[in-house]
């Protein structure tokens, strides 16, 4: 397990995790999400890409639709 902050919250996860499995972890749909790694903005394209690693600072945005 290594050590993040997502959201501003320490968090602990499975080493080797993707930025789409901590999404996934997060019941979040990756369609609607924003995400950043360490102050870097990422594309979709790059969420199975991308390692979380120890001390990583992770902040997700999810997008809600309504009126």
């Amino acid at each position: 397990m290594i050590k993040a902050v997502i959201n501003g919250k320490e968090a602990e996860v499975k080493k080797d995790s993707t930025l789409a499995e901590i999404i996934s972890l997060y019941k979040l749909n990756p369609e609607r999400v924003v995400a950043e790694v360490n102050g870097n903005v990422l594309t979709r394209d790059k969420y199975a890409d991308t390692l979380v690693n120890n001390g990583d600072k992770v902040e997700l945005i999810n997008f809600v639709g309504g009126g």
